[in-house]
């Protein structure tokens, strides 16, 4: 088959279903980052307000000196600052608890799980630790391939695929990280797509 050009287009000669390659090193260390960077939002976030508890308790030690006629400590910026800090200092140490008890493996083993593949006019994804899952994707219900590049991938290498999907139950845009030469694929995939999504 011929583009409008004329000249034979590379994608002619795709078998019916073939791999596509994951850059597994680069994916696993995007995931880590993003666990870490997660459990310590979050565990950083509770703490925040276990800094404000703690603020609070100070607040009632000082009612309860001036009710004992005793000198009441003023709470100075400085000491609240240092309340929060020293919560979300908490709370960030937790999160790193988290993570290297339970991060670095998930995200290692999502890594090493995850596969990608064209199997005749449908695209297959097999992700998942805990809950493995084996999706198949008609290439009729993927409108457009977008790839996106975070601060966090660029640290790490890594771009993005973004499928956006209808029909489906789930999220309508579908991401897969760490693909080798992504924007090839991207556009392997769009031509791709195009062929076969009336099959």
């Amino acid at each position: 088959m011929q583009d409008r050009g004329g000249v034979k287009n590379n994608y002619d000669t795709l078998p019916e279903s073939f791999p596509i390659e994951i850059d597994r090193e680069r994916l696993r260390r995007f995931l880590r980052l993003h666990c870490l960077i997660g459990w310590m939002v979050i565990t950083g976030f509770f703490g925040f307000f276990a800094g404000i508890g703690t603020i609070g308790d100070a607040i009632k030690a000082n009612e309860l000196r001036e009710k004992e006629g005793r000198q009441a400590v003023i709470l100075s910026h400085a000491t609240i600052l240092r309340h929060l800090a020293n919560g979300m200092a908490m709370g960030g140490s937790i999160g790193l608890v988290f993570y290297l008890c339970m991060g670095q493996w998930t995200s290692a083993a999502y890594a090493r799980n995850i596969r990608l593949s064209v199997e005749g006019a449908f695209l297959r994804v097999q992700s998942g630790v805990f809950l493995r899952q084996d999706r198949k994707i008609h290439f009729r219900s993927i409108h457009d391939y977008a790839v996106v590049e975070t601060y966090f991938s660029r640290l790490t290498g890594v771009q993005v695929l973004r499928m956006n999907v209808s029909g489906s139950m789930q999220r309508p845009w579908l991401h897969i990280a760490g693909i080798k030469d992504c924007l090839e694929v991207r556009d392997m995939l769009a031509e791709v797509d195009a062929r076969r999504e009336n099959a």
